[in-house]
């Protein structure tokens, strides 16, 4: 029986953004499952699917994907909280459908569209988060990407580190704040989509939500993070990342 099971072709969907640097990175991980005798498909927007295509990946568009789903600004606030609630709908319908077809053992996340893996929770599957960067995983040791510090073992050099992540829980807290400004002028922002998304297929989002102190960046608990930054260019730290994130480099 075991056999048989590793015998049977296992089906791999990409919920793939537009944006150019995280489609390469997701098609030469598309690529090294395809080689291994595996099923893949990305499901996306139009403009996702224009360069997935010419790359040789087999594309299903997903219209949720698409854009807001909100109305534009200065529309009643009814309007645009039901706006939302059809948006969601929407994403449960069509990623549904997509789900039905492909029957996929794995569903495979740009972190920029972790918001909708409750969709994909409550039909029992799993899922995954991609990640084409090292982890924002605080450690007092290692600097957040996203700021130019060079670490060392000085006392000099431990403060600056302390600093960058000073610096970068308060852009986190920046880009929050924003986020109920784009909820209040616009009826949506990547926060309030979430929300809507979790409570529509009853998803404890409290009890895990695990997000780091970046923007767009979501993680759940029981979501691993498949990274394709070589673990050799990661910096020493004081304390492991956890065993949620494999490295499977570029």
């Amino acid at each position: 029986m075991e056999i048989d099971r590793l015998k049977t072709k296992r089906t791999y969907a990409f919920v793939m953004d537009r944006h150019i640097g995280h489609i390469h990175a997701s098609v030469g991980l598309a690529r090294r499952l395809t080689a291994s005798g595996s099923n893949v498909v990305f499901w996306g927007s139009a403009a996702a699917g224009e360069r997935l295509t010419k790359l040789g990946q087999t594309f299903r568009q997903v219209r949720c994907l698409e854009g807001s789903g909100t109305p534009e600004t200065g529309a009643a606030r009814g309007d645009k909280r039901r706006a939302l609630q059809d948006h969601v709908a929407e994403a449960r319908l069509e990623l549904g459908k997509a789900i039905a077809e492909a029957q996929p053992d794995l569903v495979i996340f740009d972190p920029f569209l972790l918001g909708y893996y409750p969709i994909v929770w409550e039909r029992g599957i799993r899922a995954a988060a991609l990640s084409t960067k090292p982890l924002l995983t605080y450690d007092p040791l290692v600097p957040p990407y996203t700021r130019f510090v060079v670490p060392g073992p000085s006392l000099v050099r431990r403060a600056g580190v302390m600093a960058a992540w000073m610096a970068q829980i308060s852009d986190y807290i920046g880009y929050r704040a924003g986020c109920y400004i784009s909820e209040f002028l616009k009826g949506r922002s990547s926060r309030s989509l979430c929300l809507a998304v979790s409570a529509a297929c009853g998803f404890p989002m409290n009890a895990l939500w695990r997000t780091r102190p970046v923007s767009f960046d979501l993680r759940f608990d029981g979501v691993p993070e498949l990274v394709l930054h070589a673990r050799e260019f990661d910096f020493p730290r004081s304390h492991p990342v956890g065993p949620e994130a494999a490295y499977l480099g570029p």
